[in-house]
């Protein structure tokens, strides 16, 4: 399968038509996060650390549904599937994360 040139057209990278074409940011580590490597170390990961590590922090259990990256990946493999490189949170505290760009 083609990869993706962006989220804006979804167009195949050589053939994109989209106005903002020079503009696209590709993002190596978001293919890679989509592979079956990926999923199953985050489905391993999240058996061995099924609660929320920022809600433990205050005391509060709440199942961890999302495995986030402590150190951004990029396009490094090395990061990508480092287990201490991961940290398992619930849906709303992995959006809070990534909403500050962390």
């Amino acid at each position: 399968m083609p990869s993706r040139c962006c989220s804006h057209c979804y167009c195949v990278r050589e053939k994109c038509r989209c106005p903002t074409r020079d503009s696209h940011k590709y993002a190596p580590s978001r293919e890679l996060t989509r592979g079956a490597a990926w999923k199953r170390l985050r489905l391993s990961y999240l058996a061995a650390y099924p609660l929320c590590a920022m809600c433990l922090e205050q005391d509060i259990i709440k199942a961890a549904t999302d495995v986030h990256h402590i150190i951004k990946p990029g396009a490094s493999y090395d990061l990508l599937y480092d287990w201490d490189n991961l940290q398992s949170l619930c849906h709303e505290c992995h959006s809070v994360l990534t909403a500050k760009g962390e």
